[in-house]
């Protein structure tokens, strides 16, 4: 940062300030591809999950350290009640929530299959994305690897998602 220790804690009281502003910032910055991904499409479900998940890939490509540190972090204070562990399950719980009414929009129309638990597979559509976010990590952030986790995985939720 071309600053000295002294600099930083003149604007933070602690390590957990620091990891909650940065924390603030991933949240503003998915949040808005998100609700962007969503909004913008008043066409189909399937269009809306889609838009959701380039916007995820987007953001990783774009951010991998911010993306792969809210994962990290969901790691270290999965157990906490600290502010950290409450922002990253606020951050986690409204991407499902985004993708639960995503999926719920879907199951209604008939576009998507009536077998799938809207909550149940957001669930696992978040969890999928942390996984791959560890995965590309591994690789060193190879842009090959994190095309192929990406395009597994939207395979994967299509077809489960769509009617047989």
């Amino acid at each position: 940062l071309g600053m000295t220790k002294g600099a930083v804690y003149h604007y933070f009281a602690s390590k957990d300030e620091i990891i909650l502003a940065l924390l603030q910032d991933i949240d503003a910055r998915i949040l808005a591809g998100l609700e962007h991904a969503e909004d913008s499409l008043t066409t189909t479900a399937t269009d809306k999950l889609l838009a959701f998940l380039h916007a995820q890939a987007a953001y990783a490509v774009q951010n991998p350290k911010a993306f792969t540190m809210l994962v990290l972090c969901s790691f270290s204070f999965a157990s906490s009640d600290s502010p950290i562990a409450e922002k990253v399950r606020t951050i986690f719980k409204r991407q499902e929530m985004i993708i639960e009414d995503i999926l719920a929009e879907g199951v209604a129309s008939g576009e998507f299959s009536r077998d799938i638990d809207p909550a149940t597979s957001a669930l696992g559509i978040v969890g999928a994305y942390g996984g791959n976010t560890v995965a590309w990590q591994r690789s060193g952030f190879d842009p090959a690897v994190g095309r192929a986790l990406v395009d597994e995985l939207r395979a994967m939720i299509l077809a489960r998602i769509l009617p047989t």
